[in-house]
């Protein structure tokens, strides 16, 4: 039960504000509490009028204040750390601060795949993309019943970026050629990236157009090459 401050009038007659004392003054002084007694009560006695009050109290108790929110959980803090120490090495950094590296590694996902697994499947629609950061991958093309490998990704190395933009089935399969780790951002979470911090999130899709470009170019040469 909280501290209780009881005014009581003692004199007879109209009250005056003049006669009063307290059980609890030292509640009075700090504000916290002042209950006047009305002259019908003036004939109780210290105890009668205290016991009296504390039983009308009982039934009014101030509720507790609600506990703090909890803390931030220190595994996933040190899981965003441990991804963001990955996520600087690889050219996808460059250009970020050291805190807006930190900030987008809270949107990216660490993920291994052992020897043989398939990562991206040709024909799906799987919206998400990969940077490679251990391992190696084979890239990997369905051609009439007979798989035509393309090419080798290793670390540093990124795919799967076009899903992020348009959404249409895979065009190649990605298969780990040895036990591969990356980092995977889903569109989902690109999304709410330009949602919460439009800024860099425009930063990364400048960079995400600038690797689809660079790439093109080098197709394109090849193609010339070809000719």
């Amino acid at each position: 039960m909280g501290r209780v401050a009881v005014l009581c009038v003692l004199g007879r007659g109209d009250y005056d504000g003049s006669d009063w004392f307290c059980v609890d003054e030292l509640a009075v002084r700090q504000g916290l509490c002042g209950r006047i007694i009305m002259p019908e009560r003036s004939s109780m006695n210290e105890n009668e009028i205290t016991s009296e009050v504390e039983a009308e109290t009982e039934t009014n108790e101030v509720e507790a204040p609600a506990e703090p929110s909890e803390a931030p959980d220190p595994v996933l803090a040190e899981e965003t750390d441990n991804i963001c120490e990955i996520f600087s090495i690889t050219p996808w950094a460059d250009g970020l601060s050291v805190a807006e590296r930190q900030y987008l590694s809270g949107y990216l996902k660490l993920t291994t795949y052992p020897q043989g697994e398939v990562i991206l499947k040709e024909g799906r629609r799987e919206a998400y993309m990969c940077i490679i950061v251990a391992g190696q991958v084979d890239v990997v093309k369905d051609d009439y019943k007979k798989k035509k490998s393309l090419t080798t990704l290793n670390k540093g190395k990124s795919f799967g970026e076009m899903s992020l933009l348009d959404g249409e089935p895979r065009s190649a399969t990605i298969i780990a050629s040895e036990q591969t780790t990356v980092l995977v951002l889903k569109k989902n979470s690109l999304d709410k990236l330009i949602k919460d911090d439009p800024v860099l999130g425009s930063k990364f899709l400048l960079k995400l157009g600038k690797t689809l470009s660079r790439r093109l170019r080098l197709m394109d040469g090849k193609v010339l090459d070809m000719s």
